[in-house]
């Protein structure tokens, strides 16, 4: 599972909603094995730039350069589908092109780009977008408060029970890291194919009980439909 701030994900995807969307843009994403924290576009120097991205040496060695000034390592490459075409058999493979952790696909589906992650064992990973002015608001409260207050914070003092009320109340105070790991790819699921439990098992590499229990809690919580 791979964390991308909010506003990273904003930034790269209207990047490609301003530039030519007829031709495959590409770039690199910088960071570590679970998070993503930048972008670096990247030059297609392809001669049939409408069907496919070819970053060229030399775009190879200036996001070399561009980490080194940032401190980050190169953990991806990135291309876009101009046609809406969701990742191919030809794009897991073509991670074996390069030495990346990750190759990122977007799939330019009009309103909607789609995004799917590519492992080196050929696996689609999942990807959960964090807000990070809520995660340091939360950590100001942790600091300043102390668990203890902070988790008082969440009971409803008539019956000293958690509150629960909202969807995101129900995320903090009832789900574990399997159930969000699931709920993650759910949300990133197209909703007319939505993945079936042997395919939650081979992305998340849980086991089938730990995946079942995880859908589970997410259906008692009405995060997701039975």
């Amino acid at each position: 599972m791979i964390i991308i701030p909010k506003s990273l994900r904003v930034l790269v995807e209207n990047y490609i909603r301003r530039s030519d969307r007829k031709r495959e843009l590409g770039g690199y994403f910088y960071g570590s094995s679970d998070k993503f924290t930048a972008f670096l576009p990247a030059i297609n120097y392809s001669k049939t730039p409408s069907r496919e991205f070819v970053k060229g040496q030399a775009g190879t060695d200036w996001s070399e350069e561009f980490g080194r000034m940032l401190g980050l390592d190169v953990v991806g490459s990135m291309h876009t589908h101009p046609s809406g075409a969701v990742a191919s058999e030809g794009d897991r493979k073509y991670i074996k092109s390069h030495k990346l952790e990750y190759e990122i696909i977007i799939a330019d589906q009009g309103e909607r780009l789609r995004w799917f992650v590519i492992d080196r064992k050929m696996r689609e990973v999942g990807i959960i977008e964090t807000n990070e002015e809520l995660d340091e608001l939360s950590r100001l409260f942790e600091l300043e408060l102390g668990l203890l207050s902070l988790g008082r914070t969440f009971l409803d003092e008539s019956n000293n029970t958690l509150i629960k009320s909202s969807k995101i109340g129900r995320v903090l105070l009832d789900l574990d890291r399997d159930a969000l790991k699931i709920y993650g790819l759910m949300k990133e699921a197209d909703r007319y194919r939505t993945p079936s439990q042997a395919r939650l098992r081979d992305i998340t590499g849980l086991s089938a009980p730990r995946v079942k229990r995880a859908l589970n809690k997410l259906t008692e919580g009405g995060m997701i439909e039975a």
